[in-house]
Protein backbone atom coordinates (compact mmCIF):
# COMPACT_ATOMS: atom_id res chain seq x y z
CA UNK A 1 0.00 0.00 0.00
CA UNK A 2 1.56 3.27 -1.14
CA UNK A 3 0.94 6.44 0.88
CA UNK A 4 -0.78 9.29 -0.93
CA UNK A 5 1.58 12.02 -2.18
CA UNK A 6 1.83 15.11 -0.04
CA UNK A 7 0.36 18.38 -1.32
CA UNK A 8 2.87 21.05 -2.32
CA UNK A 9 2.10 23.23 0.72
CA UNK A 10 2.83 20.36 3.11
CA UNK A 11 6.20 19.73 1.45
CA UNK A 12 7.15 23.39 1.82
CA UNK A 13 6.26 23.37 5.52
CA UNK A 14 8.22 20.13 6.01
CA UNK A 15 11.31 21.58 4.33
CA UNK A 16 11.18 24.73 6.49
CA UNK A 17 10.70 22.60 9.60
CA UNK A 18 13.76 20.51 8.78
CA UNK A 19 15.79 23.65 8.06
CA UNK A 20 14.77 25.11 11.42
CA UNK A 21 15.76 21.96 13.29
CA UNK A 22 19.10 21.77 11.49
CA UNK A 23 19.87 25.40 12.39
CA UNK A 24 18.87 24.91 16.03
CA UNK A 25 22.06 23.06 17.01
CA UNK A 26 24.53 25.66 15.64
CA UNK A 27 22.47 28.42 17.26
CA UNK A 28 22.72 26.75 20.67
CA UNK A 29 26.47 26.19 20.23
CA UNK A 30 27.12 29.81 19.27
CA UNK A 31 24.97 31.08 22.15
CA UNK A 32 26.83 28.84 24.60
CA UNK A 33 30.18 30.12 23.36
CA UNK A 34 28.97 33.70 23.72
CA UNK A 35 27.91 33.07 27.33
CA UNK A 36 31.17 31.35 28.26
CA UNK A 37 33.28 34.16 26.82
CA UNK A 38 31.60 36.70 29.09
CA UNK A 39 33.21 37.58 32.42
CA UNK A 40 30.39 36.11 34.48
CA UNK A 41 30.22 32.95 32.36
CA UNK A 42 33.94 32.30 32.68
CA UNK A 43 33.78 32.79 36.47
CA UNK A 44 30.94 30.30 36.68
CA UNK A 45 32.78 27.75 34.55
CA UNK A 46 36.15 28.17 36.25
CA UNK A 47 35.31 28.79 39.90
CA UNK A 48 31.61 28.03 40.20
CA UNK A 49 30.93 31.60 41.33
CA UNK A 50 28.15 33.94 40.17
CA UNK A 51 26.29 31.17 38.38
CA UNK A 52 22.66 31.91 37.59
CA UNK A 53 20.04 29.48 38.73
CA UNK A 54 17.07 28.57 36.61
CA UNK A 55 13.90 27.81 38.56
CA UNK A 56 12.29 24.45 37.87
CA UNK A 57 9.16 26.08 36.44
CA UNK A 58 11.22 27.79 33.74
CA UNK A 59 12.61 24.47 32.53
Amino acid sequence: MNPAPQPAAARVVTKWSVAGLVLLVPTVVVASIAVLTSHRGSLCLTYGEQCSTVPGEAL
